[in-house]
């Protein structure tokens, strides 16, 4: 419910403002996912003998754990109350130039 709300808000401001959807944030996020998946891909089919590739398991592990942890810092602090992330345009700033003219 929350999602169709946040998408439906998001298409508001397309639309009504102009402006358009910023993705760094979520294609950073995409990339570390991405990271973290191959991590424990490593760590869960490595092939030889538990004994021998005790380092490389390690090392899988931990940077799976790591950038899980990251993700879930940014989930917390900082896309906690996204609704919508945009860049600012011109247009953006003349529209809130007129709700500030609308409110004296």
């Amino acid at each position: 419910m929350k999602r169709t709300l946040d998408d439906n808000v998001g298409e508001l401001f397309r639309q009504a403002v102009g402006l358009e959807a910023d993705t760094r944030l979520f294609d950073a996020k995409l990339v570390a996912m991405a990271a973290a998946v191959v991590a424990g891909c490593i760590a869960q089919f490595m092939p030889g003998a538990f004994i021998d590739n005790k380092r490389t398991l390690a090392v899988a592990v931990g940077v799976y754990f790591g950038l899980s942890f990251l993700l879930q810092l940014v989930a917390w602090f900082i896309e906690r109350d996204y609704v919508f992330s945009s860049r600012a345009t011109v247009r953006f700033a003349a529209w809130c130039g007129k709700l500030l003219l609308l409110d004296r």
